[in-house]
């Protein structure tokens, strides 16, 4: 072997070496780094469930032509995914996409646990940890159905089935969209919202005590029977 290529393998073994030493070191620490971002990230995970049997609150959140504020409580469930303790300060929901002459009201009202206890922030989750909670969202609804609810019970909350009667009297759904009729066999009449005039899609949002966002959706219809399902028949 000459000279020149001596030179060659032994300069190609000391940037292997040098290769390697560098890897030893760095390799590790890329490890290290990818568990401490994993034990100390958040990750929590909000899942929702519009459909529950709870009663509507009627407010008094009057705004005249434009209809008035109804809260509708939602259940929402918040669970720690992560390898560290999370503490959620803040929850919030806005809507996300709107139909027809629906508007949100950006109303937020009481979270309550499910022995309906109000429940104060901040709500402390532990790794692995989920809670479960009612939260009122607000709706501004048309004049006629505010109106209408409200000759029921103003600043009172209403079981749903009353409210379905109502509703059903008028022939609109809580956003002040038409029903549909349909026979049924053995006869009554089935009234449900109608598809063409899909309900809002809701956005609900936590904040953390380390200013981390995390949200869930869902949507509601505006008709259902006094278990929150969509629908009801009237014999």
């Amino acid at each position: 072997m000459s000279e020149s290529h001596k030179d060659i393998f032994a300069r190609t073994i000391s940037v292997l070496a040098l290769l390697t030493a560098i890897a030893a070191i760095v390799v590790p620490y890329i490890q290290q780094q990818s568990q401490f971002r994993a034990l100390h990230t958040e990750q929590l995970k909000i899942r929702i469930n519009s459909f529950v049997s709870e009663p509507l609150l009627v407010t008094s959140y009057d705004h005249g032509e434009d209809g008035g504020v109804v809260q509708t409580p939602w259940k929402i469930s918040i669970s720690n995914n992560g390898n560290r303790k999370s503490s959620v300060v803040m929850v919030s929901a806005h809507n996300v996409k709107t139909n027809g002459n629906f508007t949100f009201a950006g109303v937020t009202g009481d979270i309550l646990s499910m022995d309906h206890t109000p429940v104060e922030l901040p709500i402390n989750l532990g790794p692995g940890e989920s809670q479960s909670y009612y939260l009122s969202v607000g709706f501004k609804v048309p004049k006629e159905v505010y109106h209408l609810l409200g000759e029921v019970g103003k600043d009172s909350r209403i079981p749903l089935n009353i409210v379905t009667n109502e509703l059903s009297k008028i022939g609109i759904d809580l956003y002040g969209f038409p029903l549909r009729f349909s026979p049924v066999a053995g006869g009554g009449v089935k009234l449900e919202a109608d598809s063409r005039y899909p309900p809002p899609i809701i956005e609900v949002v936590v904040k953390t005590g380390l200013g981390n966002y995390f949200a869930g959706r869902a949507s509601r219809s505006g008709f259902f029977d006094g278990e929150g399902i969509d629908g009801v028949i009237i014999n």
